[in-house]
């Protein structure tokens, strides 16, 4: 199937063909009439949209308070539950085993100090007055010396509080009795006769302290409680934990979260004669927000508000809750009609624009006509590929720049698979990546190689645009081979100047530790030769003229000599000082350590690797290097051996040879048959590497032969070999004994 010269000519005909029927009279109704039923429908929906935006508006609104209302209930909830679960806790405590003034401090004292809203933590035990004095006896024997029942008065029975915690703060309740105060002993009763845990009202349980108090029945072990009677015959004493109101509700709310900040709410409690008294407020609470909850003396209503019954125990406290001023923004309430008017807007200009399409038909048509032929035009001549695909890879269109770019006309790409035309796996792999992308459409832009009809491999820069729904691959192609010729060029350039500089680097490094050790040798010499003639100048001959005075001769030049030698060595020392490497004696552990933690900042393939560590050994491994430049080479290794790979494993064999004076490291990484080919093609070219470098590939080659560079600098040999699908392996041998010191 070829492209045809004219793609459009049916498309053509048929437009001039009904052309030929448009005339005057297009303001008639009989054919504008669809323009007015769409303004009339779009309309109607126009306050569709306004009512929709409306409710949404508010159903969002609902939900954000709904949020907060209920994040501050949960809380709530939590709090209490919390304060319930230490009140059982101790209760278990009691009933297990005998509770002395020693275990009862215990064991509160954890909660008191975990919950800063806990004031005190109160044991109550029921007394008759005939067994009064023997209470306060007992309770003086566990160290409550200063103990008395107050209020004072005889009364038949006591509620008095027997242990408390912490008696330091609190020791005013120390013998207090519960029972003198109607309403406190109405809890008491509530609690004992019907097992249930009972909160009181809010008071001031201490001076200037709003809080209240928990009331905890106890009986006796695995005693029969159906009836009332029953729990009043069975019950031994009761547990009352004093909170503080205010610290309760700040501790159970938090530092906060940010949904807090939507709504304010007050906490409202009915005492015994009737009347509500605010007990808690939140930190955003408006000053107009009352018990009223109506905002009467505000001048912003709340756009919600609500009553929720708080159950603390047998209390309900109602918490009033409502949004913050402004709420939502001050613009939302105005969304409505904004949408409105833009949906009226957009009703008319659809309107006026289906108007103008029908009485421009004639126009439109010729305008038509006209781009099409202009695009057909840009098409024709385009120098780029303009085509499009299935996503089977299948050419569907091709415009006539295939023959310049493939040596292939359309009529010879159509219906063919693009495979025939990568050069590599990695683009055709790339290309059916593309259907796999989770975006409907998209457009993506990469450089591939591309086989020409007749053998030549080209760079094309595609931009594919894939249409999910039209299962099609939009495709322009634009020739880049000399560019890209040129980059690789400037790249190859570059990789040889670097790798230069190093071998440079690694030779004057060299150079100049060849010559510290010659300097040291020659002044080792002369030093001797020196004390030698000195010895024989100083002996004493009867008249040997001649010979003191050749010995003297030798002796001057001996000594300017010597000078020379130890200029030079000043001059190498002083050269060293300069140099990149600072060699001493480590552990292998601290170069691993390094490396590992360098290694996923600074592989630049994006691979992930795994590293495996045997020290064949007792002891960690010693070697002489520079820690951070071994190091950085292992990296490198790394990132070499694991290039083009999605994860690579290295195995790591570290080894002291104490008789070679040496310490053997071998990185043994997972088969890559990229990098073994480069492997071979690098221990090829060994000699001539820099010129080599044109046929490395990921920078493989160049990482190679910097590490290698490296390690010679530190006295150090590096062997990589291939062993096929065992991986490929990197040997690097290491000095074990520090290097002798040179000194002037």
């Amino acid at each position: 199937m070829a492209i045809q010269k004219n793609p459009a000519s049916s498309y053509e005909k048929v437009m001039k063909d009904a052309s030929k029927g448009s005339g005057s009279g297009v303001f008639k109704l009989s054919k504008t009439y669809p323009a007015f039923i769409i303004l009339i429908v779009t309309v109607a929906l126009s306050f569709f949209v306004r009512n929709f935006v409306q409710n949404t508006i508010k159903d969002n609104n609902k939900s954000a308070y709904d949020k907060a209302v209920t994040s501050v209930m949960t809380r709530f909830n939590q709090s209490y539950e919390t304060k319930l679960q230490i009140l059982s806790s101790m209760s278990n405590l009691f009933q297990r085993t005998y509770v002395g003034r020693d275990v009862f401090e215990l064991n509160a004292s954890v909660p008191v100090s975990t919950y800063s809203s806990i004031i005190c933590i109160n044991y109550l035990y029921p007394i008759q007055h005939s067994k009064l004095e023997d209470f306060l006896y007992g309770a003086k024997t566990q160290g409550y010396y200063d103990i008395k029942v107050t209020p004072e008065g005889v009364r038949d029975d006591y509620f008095v509080v027997q242990y408390l915690y912490p008696f330091e703060k609190n020791m005013q309740r120390s013998g207090f009795d519960f029972g003198a105060d109607p309403i406190t002993r109405k809890y008491i009763n509530l609690a004992k006769d019907n097992k249930i845990v009972v909160a009181s009202e809010f008071f001031n349980i201490r001076k200037d302290t709003l809080g209240f108090c928990i009331y905890s029945p106890l009986y006796k072990k695995d005693a029969v409680l159906s009836s009332v009677g029953d729990r009043q015959s069975n019950f031994t004493s009761l547990l009352v934990m004093d909170i503080n109101s205010n610290e309760y509700f700040k501790q159970a709310l938090g530092e906060g979260i940010a949904t807090d900040s939507t709504i304010q709410f007050l906490l409202v409690d009915t005492d015994e004669s009737g009347k509500e008294n605010i007990i808690y407020k939140s930190k955003n609470c408006d000053a107009n927000f009352n018990l009223k909850h109506d905002n009467s003396n505000s001048q912003i209503k709340p756009l919600i508000s609500e009553d929720v019954i708080y159950q603390l125990a047998n209390r309900k406290i109602k918490i009033h809750f409502a949004t913050v001023p402004n709420f939502g923004g001050e613009w939302q309430s105005q969304y409505p009609n904004i949408a409105l008017a833009g949906a009226l807007i957009t009703s008319f200009m659809l309107f006026g624009f289906i108007l103008s399409v029908i009485t421009s038909r004639g126009r439109a048509l010729d305008l038509a006509e006209k781009i099409t032929r202009d695009q057909r035009r840009i098409v024709d001549s385009s120098q780029d590929i303009i085509a499009m695909l299935d996503f089977d890879g299948l050419w569907k269109t091709m415009n006539p720049a295939s023959f310049k770019l493939f040596n292939l006309s359309p009529d010879e790409l159509i219906g063919n698979s693009i495979d025939t035309l990568f050069n590599d796996e990695e683009g055709k792999n790339y290309f059916y990546s593309l259907k796999n992308n989770e975006q409907n459409e998209f457009t993506e832009r990469i450089d591939l190689q591309m086989k020409s009809n007749d053998g030549t491999v080209k760079w094309i820069n595609w931009s594919f645009t894939v249409a999910k729904q039209d299962k099609l691959i939009y495709s322009i192609g634009r020739d880049v081979t000399l560019e890209k010729l040129a980059e690789e060029q400037a790249k190859l350039r570059n990789k040889q100047v670097m790798l230069a500089e190093q071998f440079a680097r690694e030779a004057s490094e060299s150079k100049t530790y060849f010559m510290v050790k010659l300097g040291h040798q020659l002044r080792n010499s002369l030093t001797g030769i020196v004390g030698y003639l000195q010895l024989v100048s100083g002996k004493m001959y009867e008249t040997e003229e001649e010979l003191d005075s050749f010995i003297g001769l030798a002796e001057e030049s001996t000594d300017e000599l010597f000078t020379f030698v130890s200029d030079l060595v000043d001059r190498s020392l002083q050269s060293d000082a300069q140099n990149t490497v600072d060699i001493s004696t480590i552990h292998f552990d601290q170069v691993i350590e390094e490396a590992n933690s360098k290694k996923d900042k600074y592989i630049t393939s994006g691979v992930k690797v795994t590293v495996e560590i045997n020290n064949e050994g007792d002891k960690p491994a010693r070697l002489v290097a520079d820690k951070h430049v071994l190091s950085e080479a292992i990296v490198k290794v790394y990132d070499a051996l694991s290039s083009g790979m999605k994860e690579c494993h290295f195995a790591i064999t570290v080894q002291e040879n104490p008789y070679e004076g040496a310490t053997e490291i071998q990185i043994l990484s997972s088969a890559n048959p990229l990098v073994e080919e480069l492997i071979k093609i690098y221990k090829d070219n060994k000699n001539h590497i820099i010129e080599a470098l044109q046929h490395d590939k990921r920078d493989i080659m160049l990482d190679l032969a910097i590490v290698e560079s490296n390690v010679r600098r530190m006295n150090g040999s590096m062997n990589v070999d291939s062993i096929g699908e065992d991986g490929n392996i990197v040997m690097l041998t290491m000095p074990l004994n520090k290097p002798q010191e040179f000194h002037s």
